[in-house]
This record gives structure tokens, sequence and C-alpha cells, in this order.
């Protein structure tokens, strides 16, 4: 009895030792990530800040398009190709319902009024 808990705690202590170095790796990884991740977010607010606050009101103003236009959408390209949608199953990757769909619990001759009746039916 002694001796086979000995070998079962001394296997649970090699599981829990790999297990701790993967949590460590990941860990570091994750750091590296959001490290990166505030990086980008903040050359993005500051090349909105230099487009909004330099170029746009020369295109405001005296109606220029100016290169600065064409670079600041091909950032933004970037910066969107670059971004990660999130990976957990839970919260933030739960697809929205549209806040313009009608309401399912409405009677049914209630929906179909008011479907006719939201606004920008006729865009839409």
């Amino acid at each position: 009895g002694e001796r086979e808990f000995g070998d079962a705690f001394h296997r649970f202590e090699v599981a829990k030792g790999h297990f701790s170095d993967s949590l460590e790796k990941m860990r570091e990884k994750y750091t590296d990530l959001a490290i990166a991740r505030r990086d980008l977010e903040s050359s993005q607010l500051g090349a909105a800040w230099e487009h909004f606050s330099k170029c746009r009101p020369l295109s405001k103003k005296y109606g220029l398009y100016l290169p600065c236009h064409e670079n600041f959408k091909a950032a933004m390209r970037l910066y969107r190709g670059l971004l990660q949608k999130p990976s957990c199953p839970v919260g933030a990757s739960l697809p929205l319902r549209p806040a313009a769909s009608p309401l399912l619990a409405l009677a049914p001759g209630v929906a179909e009024e008011s479907v006719g009746k939201q606004r920008g039916a006729a865009f839409l």
C-alpha cells in the first residue's frame, strides 16, 4: 500500500511539473501576445490621431484629397488584417443578434406589422 501510494504520488508530482512548465510557457507566450496587441492598438490610435487631426481637416476645409488619405486607408486595412478574432468558446466569440431584427416574442400579426415600421426598413 505505501509503496503503491509513493509510486502514484511520484507520478503525480511528475505530471504536476509538466503541467506547471506548460502553464508557464503559455503565460509567457500570452504576455508576448498581449504586449504585441497593445503595441498594435497604440500604433493604430497614433495613426488615427494623425489622420483626424492633420489630414482630415485639410480635406474638410479645402477639399483636398492628399496621399495621407490613401496611406491611412492602407494602414487601417493592414491593422484590421492583423487583428485576431477571439478564440474563446465563451463570451466574446458568441454571435450577436442584430439590433434591428424584429422581436420573436411578438404575436404573429404584430410582428409582421412592426417589421415594416422599423426604422430603415425601406433601405433594407
